[in-house]
């Protein structure tokens, strides 16, 4: 019971490293505020409906491109991982 009890620690803490590398490494490839002065005018106005935050869409869809992740393995704090794929 012993060895059961080791193996779900070790798993768990992994799990927990693994969680806050991640979170790490996202608030560092964030846009800074200079990088979104330059790219905020080129984003296109939203049409009918209300979009979302912009800036947080973009900073998943670097996220993606930088760290080679999975669409649907993209952090809660970008939003949907469709919007965006999309």
């Amino acid at each position: 019971m012993s060895d059961l009890k080791l193996l779900i620690e070790s798993i768990a803490h992994v799990a927990l490293e693994s969680w806050n590398c991640r979170n790490y490494i996202g608030h560092q490839l964030d846009l800074s505020d200079e990088e979104w002065a330059i790219l905020e005018p080129l984003v296109p106005a939203a049409r009918r409906s209300r979009r979302v935050d912009d800036r947080r869409i973009m900073n998943g869809i670097f996220f993606v491109l930088r760290t080679g992740i999975p669409w649907r393995d993209l952090p809660e704090r970008y939003g949907p991982y469709t919007t965006a794929y999309n």
